[in-house]
């Protein structure tokens, strides 16, 4: 039975996981998020945390909405540093970003400890 748990968990990491060069293993995102998760990565990550860690437990100074979120995509606030991305981006991939983001900050609260 210990081989089988074994033999199990190896192929479900492998399976689950993939390498990406020296940087080690690369987070699961579930189909319908998949372009989304791309565009956060390549545009948004660098000021929010590669993996949406940015977001989760902090106060929200703009709401902490949906549609608070696509307008804050949309619009962005220069004064913060905030691009605006309404001119970048289709309103249906602003609405995208922001329920990635979403998700990926419920998916987070999963796994806090209190």
């Amino acid at each position: 039975m210990k081989k089988f748990l074994l033999i199990f968990s190896v192929i479900a990491t492998f399976i689950m996981c993939q390498t990406n060069g020296n940087k080690g293993l690369t987070e699961i995102v579930d189909p319908k998020f998949a372009a989304a998760a791309e565009k956060y990565k390549t545009i948004c990550s660098g000021c929010h945390g590669q993996k949406v860690d940015a977001f989760v437990d902090r106060k929200w100074v703009h709401g902490n909405h949906r549609d608070s979120l696509i307008k804050s995509i949309t619009y962005g606030f220069p004064d913060k540093e905030m691009p605006a991305f309404g001119a970048v981006f289709k309103p249906n991939e602003i609405a995208e970003l922001a329920d990635y983001i979403l998700n990926s900050i419920e998916e987070a609260k999963k796994y806090k400890f209190d």
